[in-house]
């Protein structure tokens, strides 16, 4: 256990010490306990990791002078750099705020930090990667284009196609593990020798229409699927399916604008 006296620097290979343990999860109260610091020193150090991603020693002493307040509009803008790159630093959203030209006094990294914790209620998670080929420009501008198309129509207008196929056994595998008098059974993007398919319809209000096909589904049973949908009611006489209602698929939609043939 290391000693630390007040005033004086924390040697650089503690400090990495604390950065190495705060990057795998404990606390800071547990840090500070494995590395014989004060839990003050330890918060002060991870604090300066997340606000401007360096852990070298810093002057001692506080400047003190006008704080930025966090108007709506820049907490806005705040969220959605976060939102849109989590492990963005602090520093990186006030140089961000100055060239998107958000506000003229950009707030300090303190300032932004308690935005996170306190209005915004976000913490530090693990990461999660996302394939990068969703995040390309092309891929985001057909989901703007998607969304922008889709706003056009009333929310009881919109309709989801969906289609899940059923299998006893699948590829190779003959065997698998179920409970005791239940078969097993395994769930596939696609197979072509599939027992059964089921077809759903669905909306704001639920399950509209459905059908089960022996075997897998194809362009004919689909088209048949939506002819039998046009023509289904509900219990007061309105079809499932009107003129100008959009049906949204998996990786395409299609609106029944002109018509209902859907």
């Amino acid at each position: 256990m290391q000693s630390h006296k007040r005033g004086f620097d924390t040697q650089f290979s503690v400090r990495q010490k604390i950065v190495e343990l705060y990057l795998n999860g404990p606390s800071c109260r547990q840090i500070a306990q494995q590395t014989g610091m004060s839990k003050s020193t330890a918060n002060n150090i991870c604090t300066k990791l997340i606000t401007s991603g360096d852990v070298s020693a810093g002057k001692h002493g506080r400047k003190h002078g006008n704080r930025t307040c966090l108007t709506d509009n820049i907490l806005q803008h705040i969220e959605f750099y976060k939102r849109r790159q989590p492990t963005i630093y602090l520093r990186e959203i006030q140089s961000k705020l100055r060239q998107d030209n958000v506000c003229l006094d950009v707030p300090s990294s303190s300032t932004v930090y308690r935005g996170l914790v306190h209005r915004l209620h976000m913490t530090r998670k693990k990461l999660k990667s996302v394939a990068a080929e969703s995040t390309t420009d092309i891929n985001e501008q057909r989901m703007l284009d998607f969304i922008d198309t889709i706003s056009d129509f009333g929310p009881e207008q919109l309709h989801w196609f969906d289609e899940a196929s059923v299998i006893c056994t699948t590829g190779n595998w003959r065997y698998g593990h179920a409970e005791i008098g239940k078969p097993a059974t395994e769930i596939q993007w696609f197979a072509s020798n599939v027992n059964y398919t089921i077809n759903l319809l669905t909306s704001i209000f639920g399950v509209e229409y459905s059908d089960i096909i022996v075997g897998p589904s194809n362009a004919m049973e689909m088209m048949n699927f939506f002819f039998e949908a046009v023509n289904v009611e509900d219990h007061v006489g309105n079809r499932c399916l009107t003129p100008g209602d959009c049906v949204i698929m998996d990786n395409l939609w299609f609106s029944s604008r002109q018509d209902c043939r859907t």
